[in-house]
């Protein structure tokens, strides 16, 4: 008889650890940036120099909404990144023609190596702080997870006057 309530324990126990194990691959979390919370600030001081603050999201980097070529964007900024880096789909909803632009190389991402086309974009437009004629790579990725958002990289941030990162706080000017 105390064999009874302790094979009933064991048989709980057991159905608890079955029903935990799942036969899924399981999947890498990964942080939407088009759903990450981001504060961006413009302010234009009495001289008119413009000044832009954006805020840490959840994933640690700095986000902002771009227009490039007059087309809203969503960015990362990555001061490792020589230029600023589109993603294919990014391109073709600038009007961007990729398929007349030759293949200018290859582009290491975390996802291996792509083919990247170079262009010069119009217009790159933070928070007021507006650059022409910036140079940027096109990366043919087979899958946007691999970049989850366009990287503005060197080719726009060498021009600013100052980029500085305070706590959770960039501010670009």
């Amino acid at each position: 008889m105390r064999l009874l309530p302790l094979c009933l324990l064991l048989a709980f126990i057991a159905l608890i650890a079955v029903q935990g194990v799942s036969h899924e691959k399981p999947r890498r979390a990964q942080l939407d940036p088009a759903h990450m919370p981001m504060v961006t600030e413009a302010k234009r001081d009495s001289t008119g120099n413009v000044s832009v603050t954006l805020r840490r999201a959840a994933d640690s980097h700095f986000y902002a909404d771009a227009r490039i070529n007059g087309r809203t964007t969503r960015v990362m900024v990555d001061s490792g990144a020589s230029l600023v880096a589109l993603r294919r789909r990014d391109a073709e909803a600038m009007g961007i023609r990729i398929e007349d632009l030759p293949i200018a190389g290859e582009a290491r991402t975390a996802g291996g190596v792509v083919p990247m086309r170079m262009v010069t974009l119009d217009e790159v437009d933070i928070g007021g702080i507006r650059e022409r004629d910036v140079r940027a790579a096109i990366l043919d990725l087979p899958d946007d997870q691999d970049m989850p958002a366009a990287l503005l990289g060197q080719s726009f941030l060498a021009r600013l006057t100052s980029v500085e990162i305070r706590g959770d706080e960039m501010v670009m000017r």
